[in-house]
C-alpha cells in the first residue's frame, strides 16, 4: 500500500525507485525558482506604475485669537490625535514658541 517508489514513474520505463525527498526537493527548487521569475519580472514593472508626483499636504492657516496657546490651538486644528506633536509641527513650520503668540498672527497648519 505505501510503497516507496511512485507510481507515475512506472509507466514511462523508470524501474528503479525514486525516494520521495527527491521529488519534493525538485518540486521545492521549481517553487523558489517561479518565486524569483515573478519577483524579477514585476519588479521592473510596479516600479514603472505612474509617474505622478505626491501631492503635498494641504496648507491650511489659522489666525490666533486672544487667549489662544499652542495647545489649544493643537486641540482644535487636529483632534483625536496627541496634541504634543501638533504643537511641535506648528512650532517648527511657522518658526515661533509659545511665548511669541499674539492675536491676528496667521499661523500654517499642515493638513496632512
Amino acid at each position: 500500500m505505501f510503497d516507496v517508489g511512485l507510481d507515475i514513474e512506472r509507466p514511462f520505463g523508470h524501474d528503479s525507485l525514486m525516494a520521495r525527498t527527491y521529488v519534493r526537493r525538485r518540486i521545492a527548487a521549481a517553487a523558489v525558482v517561479a518565486t524569483v521569475l515573478t519577483i524579477v519580472v514585476t519588479g521592473p514593472v510596479a516600479a514603472l506604475g505612474s509617474n505622478q508626483v505626491p501631492a503635498r499636504a494641504a496648507q491650511r492657516t489659522y489666525v490666533v485669537r486672544s487667549g489662544d496657546t499652542l495647545w489649544a490651538i493643537a486641540l482644535r486644528v487636529s483632534p483625536g490625535i496627541d496634541p504634543r506633536s501638533t504643537v511641535l509641527a506648528l512650532e517648527h513650520e511657522n518658526g515661533i514658541d509659545a511665548s511669541s503668540l499674539r492675536p491676528g498672527q496667521v499661523l500654517r497648519v499642515s493638513a496632512g
